[in-house]
C-alpha cells in the first residue's frame, strides 16, 4: 500500500466519523428542540382548557355555551385538538377539528401516533401533575360524534389535549436524509481530493526519493532537492543532504588518501628498481653491490614504516571499543620511555620532566599507544628543529585531566597549515622546500591516538619561534580502580 492511499485512507476515516458524530449529536438536538416545542404547545393549550372548566367543592362543571374556546377551530394537521370526558369515561366535548376531520384522517399507518397531555378534575381538587401520553394512530376514535347536550357537571373531568407527532416526524425525516446527503456529498468530495492533496504533501519526498535513486558515488558535489515547505520533509532533506555532503567528504578523503598512499609508495619503489637496474646492467664490485643492498634495505625500511602507519591509520576508526588500558603515573611512565631515546642523535636535546615532580598524574591509558604517540612528536619536534636547540617534555595538571606537552624552537608552523596540518600526507610548501624528510602521516596517527585515548590535541605555533603539542589526558579520579592489563608494543599492528 503506498503512503498516498495509506494517508487518504486515515484521512478519509477520520472525516467519517467527524460526520457521522455531527450529524447524530445535530439530529438529536433538532429532535428534543421540537419535542420541547411539542410539549410547550400542549401545556398552553391545557392551560387554556382548564381555565374553562369550573371546579367546586362538590362537583365540577363543565359549560362551552358560556365560555367559547377558540383553540382547536384551524382544521390544520399541525393543530392541536382536545377532548373532555366525564368520570365515566364518555365523551362531553371536543375541538371543531375533531369534528370536521375527515373518516380516514387517523386510520392505521397514516399517522406515527400522537403526542398526548391528560389532566384529571376531581371536584375540590387538581390533580398535582398533568400525563403525557402516545397515541397510536389505531386507538383514535376517527370522526367524533358529539352528544346534543355539551354541558356536564359531575364529580370529575378529565381533559386530554394532543398534538400530531407526523409532522414532526416528517421534518426529523427530512433532516435525516439532509444530513445523509450531506454528509455523502462532503465525504466523497474528501475522497476526491484526499488523494490529490496527499500526493501534493509528499511530492518532495517523492522527489527525494527519485533524485536519490539517480546518485552516483562518482559524482561529488549531487544532493537531494529541497522544497522550501517549512516543515518536517524540508528538514528531512537538509538532514539527508547534511549527510551526503559527510559522505562526500569522507569518500574523497579516503580517494585523496589512496592517491597519497600510492604515490608515496611509488617513490621508493622507483628508487629502489632503478638502483637494481643499474647494478644489474654490467658486473659490479662486492662494494658497490653492498651499496646498493644498502640503498634498497633503507628504502625497504621506509616502505615497511609507512606501511605500517597506513595499517595503523585504517585500523584505528574501525575499533568498536576502547583498547585495553590500564592505570599509569605518567611522570614515572616517562622516565622508562626516555631510555627508548638514549641513543637518539639528538637525546641531548631532549629535556624531560623530573621524577620527583610533585602532583598525582595517574591517567588511564594504553602504554603501547601513548608511546607511539610520544615518539611521533619527538620525532616531529627532532625533525623541524635544528640540532642543539631544546625539546621540551612536561606534565602539567587541570582540574580533570594530565597535560603532556612537546615544545621545540624550530620552524613552526603558518596559521593556514593549521588546520591542515594533521591530514594524511600533509606537508606544507615550506616543508618540500627544505627537503625536511617524512611522510605526513606522523601527526595524523598523533591526532587518531589521542581521539582512541579519549583526548584532545592543542597545537600553538608560531613561524619562526617553534610548536607547542599538548596532550589532554581524562586524570584518573579513584586510582583504586581495577585497571585491565596493557597490550604490548608487538599488539599495536597485529
Amino acid at each position: 500500500m503506498s503512503l498516498t492511499t495509506r494517508l487518504s485512507a486515515y484521512f478519509l476515516t477520520a472525516l467519517a466519523l467527524v460526520l457521522l458524530g455531527f450529524s447524530l449529536t445535530l439530529f438529536l438536538l433538532v429532535r428534543n428542540h421540537l419535542m420541547d416545542q411539542t410539549n410547550q404547545r400542549l401545556e398552553l393549550a391545557m392551560q387554556t382548557i382548564l381555565a374553562a372548566v369550573e371546579v367546586h367543592a362538590e362537583d365540577v362543571e363543565w359549560e362551552p355555551l358560556e365560555r367559547h374556546i377558540t383553540l382547536g377551530e384551524d382544521p390544520g394537521a399541525d393543530q392541536v385538538r382536545w377532548l373532555v370526558h366525564d368520570d365515566k369515561g364518555r365523551l362531553v366535548d371536543c375541538s371543531v377539528n375533531l369534528l370536521t376531520a375527515p373518516p380516514d384522517a387517523y386510520a392505521s399507518g397514516s399517522l406515527e401516533g400522537w403526542r398526548v397531555l391528560s389532566r384529571r378534575l376531581r371536584a375540590g381538587r387538581f390533580d398535582p401533575e398533568p400525563v403525557h401520553e402516545e397515541i397510536a394512530p389505531d386507538q383514535l376514535p376517527g370522526r367524533v360524534m358529539l352528544p346534543s347536550d355539551r354541558t356536564y357537571r359531575g364529580s370529575a373531568v378529565t381533559v386530554r389535549v394532543g398534538l400530531p407527532w407526523h409532522p414532526v416526524a416528517a421534518a426529523l425525516q427530512q433532516l435525516a436524509w439532509t444530513l445523509l446527503g450531506v454528509s455523502a456529498g462532503l465525504w466523497g468530495m474528501g475522497a476526491l481530493l484526499s488523494r490529490r492533496v496527499c500526493r501534493r504533501a509528499i511530492r518532495p519526498v517523492v522527489e527525494m526519493a527519485g533524485c536519490a535513486k539517480t546518485l552516483r558515488g562518482d559524482q561529488p558535489g549531487q544532493l537531494l532537492p529541497v522544497a522550501p515547505t517549512g516543515d518536517e520533509v524540508e528538514d528531512l532533506g537538509h538532514a539527508f543532504n547534511d549527510l551526503l555532503k559527510r559522505l562526500q567528504e569522507v569518500l574523497q578523503q579516503q580517494q585523496r588518501f589512496a592517491g597519497d598512499a600510492s604515490h608515496q609508495l611509488r617513490t621508493p619503489l622507483t628508487a629502489v628498481l632503478g638502483q637494481v637496474e643499474v647494478a644489474l646492467r654490467q658486473e659490479r664490485s662486492p662494494e658497490e653491490y653492498q651499496r646498493v643492498l644498502q640503498i634498497v634495505r633503507r628504502r625497504a625500511g621506509e616502505m615497511r614504516q609507512m606501511v605500517e602507519l597506513l595499517l595503523f591509520l585504517a585500523r584505528m576508526p574501525a575499533r568498536s571499543e576502547p583498547p585495553d588500558t590500564c592505570i599509569v603515573h605518567l611522570a614515572e611512565w616517562l622516565e622508562d620511555h626516555r631510555r627508548h631515546w638514549e641513543d637518539h642523535p639528538r637525546a641531548g636535546d631532549i629535556c624531560w620532566p623530573s621524577l620527583d615532580t610533585e602532583g598525582a598524574w595517574e591517567v588511564c591509558t594504553q602504554p603501547a599507544l601513548l608511546g607511539q604517540l610520544v615518539d611521533n612528536l619527538l620525532d616531529n619536534a627532532c625533525k623541524y628543529s635544528e640540532t642543539g636547540s631544546p625539546i621540551r617534555v612536561s606534565i602539567e595538571r587541570t582540574q580533570d585531566s594530565v597535560v603532556l606537552a612537546v615544545v621545540d624552537e624550530g620552524l613552526g608552523i603558518p596559521a593556514a597549515d593549521l588546520p591542515h596540518i594533521c591530514d594524511p600526507f600533509y606537508r606544507s610548501q615550506e616543508v618540500r622546500r627544505l627537503g625536511r624528510p617524512g611522510f605526513g602521516l606522523g601527526l595524523t596517527v598523533v591526532q587518531r591516538i589521542v581521539a582512541v585515548l579519549g583526548g584532545e590535541l592543542h597545537i600553538d605555533s608560531k613561524p619562526g619561534q617553534g610548536s607547542r603539542f599538548c596532550i589532554y589526558l581524562p586524570a584518573v579520579r579513584d586510582v583504586a580502580l581495577m585497571a585491565k592489563p596493557p597490550v604490548g608494543n608487538a599488539d599495536l599492528f597485529a
